[in-house]
């Protein structure tokens, strides 16, 4: 009787489970993407597109502090290589205000930046304070910062990650490039926070057009690359910085496909892997094949691994797949929103561990124009048997004795 009771309470949990799922990805799915990317480059007005990059900018600073430095429930400082584990329950606030709820509005977008700018500007005036406070800059350092800051909104302020990280990994244009990237703890960011700037200008941003203050947006080698380090965490490495290249990782060197592909390519091709294959094994985390809302809230990262000698973009074609824990191939002809093979009359071949770009039918590789052009057959000096010449009589004494010893022998 006990073990029925557990079976069918198993079972409850996974419906449930399964349910909440479904839940998630409907208000957290493409549909919300699609409808804030409209309302982003054709609805949204200018006065609030400038609004919600610099609040958008504000709260990416405000995350990455928090995210480096506050302790989760667990006793972990910080979030970086990971999201809080267990999954932390969604801010209701969040949920309302920035989830697909039917809210089709032109300032939809801009309701969501703004309430998550409003709660934490309330809390860290410290940083953003309002024009009738006294308060001068800020030294970013994680002493200065836990004096003000507790986990009292922890459930919140994940939330907002969460939220960002997803936006972030989907790619809506408003994150590409944000304002205030460069201030920040590591070395050569700007580590003296403005705060006496924003005394003024708290939800007034055409301040940041005024000369010897800053730069409204912060352009940097990647687009989303702010972004991403502000509110997503690194699986790979736990970076706060520099994730555009890849890093060293246990993951990407103990998959037994992994091995085998080297093997093969070790015997086909010895000079393409490192001298030390043992100690090259790095990944790095790609947005498009890590945009589902409920599967970064779970840390199922999916890792692109390579073997290189110097941690490069190269990738040999297999991806780390936290929902399998195992390597997978990538189809990068099916995938990738960018298409590998941008030449004329190209084509993309997907094969286990990588792709090909070939010419299309009736067109070839011309190395000299380093391109696929048509194959234009020349005029042959050859005009067949109608147009041969006439034989000549010991051609034709030739041609008799064949037919005759052919005769014969049948």
């Amino acid at each position: 009787m006990f073990k029925i009771i557990l079976f069918i309470t198993i079972l409850i949990a996974v419906a449930l489970s399964d349910l909440n799922d479904k839940k998630w990805n409907a208000i957290f799915g493409e549909d919300l993407i699609s409808n804030f990317e409209v309302k982003w480059k054709n609805a949204t007005s200018a006065k609030n597109k400038t609004e919600i990059l610099s609040k958008a900018g504000k709260i990416a600073f405000y995350i990455r502090l928090y995210r480096a430095w506050i302790f989760t429930p667990a006793g972990k400082k910080g979030f970086l290589d990971r999201f809080p584990a267990p999954k932390v329950i969604l801010h209701p606030e969040i949920v309302e205000i920035c989830g697909d709820n039917g809210d089709n509005s032109d300032n939809k977008l801009y309701k969501c930046i703004d309430t998550i700018y409003t709660s934490i500007q309330k809390r860290a005036e410290f940083l953003f304070p309002s024009h009738n406070q006294s308060m001068g800059d800020f030294n970013i350092t994680e002493e200065n910062f836990r004096r003000y800051i507790s986990d009292s909104m922890f459930a919140y302020d994940v939330s907002v990650s969460y939220l960002m990280c997803f936006f972030t990994k989907n790619e809506l244009s408003f994150l590409s490039n944000l304002p205030f990237c460069s201030y920040g703890f590591e070395k050569g960011q700007k580590n003296v926070w403005p705060s006496s700037i924003f005394r003024d200008i708290a939800n007034n941003p055409l301040v940041l057009n005024l000369p010897n203050v800053h730069e409204p947006i912060d352009i940097l080698e990647e687009d989303f690359i702010c972004a991403d380090e502000s509110f997503c965490p690194d699986p790979c490495c736990g970076r706060t910085t520099n994730r555009a290249t890849f890093c060293s990782h246990e993951i990407c060197k103990e998959q037994d496909i992994r091995r085998k592909t080297l093997s093969k390519l070790q015997s086909t091709n010895s000079s393409s892997l490192p001298e030390n294959q043992e100690q090259q094994h790095s990944c790095r985390v790609d947005n498009n094949r890590n945009n589902d809302f409920l599967g970064l809230t779970l840390n199922k990262w999916n890792v692109s691994c390579t073997f290189t000698k110097n941690l490069s973009k190269t990738d040999i074609g297999y991806i780390f797949r936290f929902d399998t824990l195992q390597c997978v191939d990538i189809q990068e002809c099916d995938i990738l929103d960018d298409d590998k093979c941008k030449g004329e009359n190209q084509e993309c071949i997907n094969y286990v561990g990588g792709y090909k770009c070939v010419c299309l039918q009736g067109f070839y590789n011309d190395s000299n124009a380093k391109k696929c052009v048509p194959i234009v057959l020349k005029k042959s000096k050859w005009f067949g048997a109608a147009h041969a010449p006439a034989l000549s009589s010991a051609s034709g004494k030739e041609i008799g004795i064949y037919f005759y010893l052919l005769y014969f022998f049948v």
